[in-house]
């Protein structure tokens, strides 16, 4: 179980360590896009540096990953069955 929690764990740090290098590389004024398996940077005015380069490395598919989830499309609302409201006018859900 244990095993399975420092999985989780992880994976979760390494979703929040990918959030925090896609900010930096905005910041930087750097477009970030996905193209199959790669992760594709466009440099705006500033030079990316090379410590900023060798983070993103380690956490590239977490990256691609979220950037995946940022270009789809939203799921469509669940539909909630109809209900009538109540004498009172309430709605019961």
């Amino acid at each position: 179980m244990s095993v399975a929690m420092d999985k989780n764990h992880a994976a979760a740090l390494k979703a929040s360590s990918a959030e925090a290098l896609l900010k930096q590389l905005g910041a930087l004024g750097c477009k970030t896009a996905v193209s199959g398996d790669r992760l594709v940077l466009t440099p705006g005015g500033e030079q990316i540096p090379p410590r900023l380069l060798m983070e993103l490395r380690k956490h590239k598919s977490a990256a691609i990953e979220l950037l995946k989830q940022r270009a789809a499309p939203p799921a469509p609302p669940n539909s909630a069955p109809n209900r009538k409201p109540s004498k009172s006018g309430s709605v019961s859900l």
